[in-house]
């Protein structure tokens, strides 16, 4: 699979970005709720998530 086919882009890559949208979005709002210790460790979640998705866009 490549990111484009017949000059769209790939739906797998579209459905992605939609979700990593949607993720964003709920954290950006949660972010504002939450107190400081908790936003460290979310800090480090959000670290080790972007880090999978690099791995899975290097591997595939």
């Amino acid at each position: 699979m490549t990111l484009f086919e017949h000059g769209h882009i790939a739906w797998p890559l579209f459905a992605a970005l939609v979700y990593s949208a949607l993720v964003f979005l709920g954290a950006d709002l949660a972010w504002r709720c939450i107190r400081l210790p908790v936003q460290r460790l979310a800090v480090c979640v959000l670290l080790v998530w972007l880090g999978g998705l690099l791995v899975i866009g290097l591997v595939s």
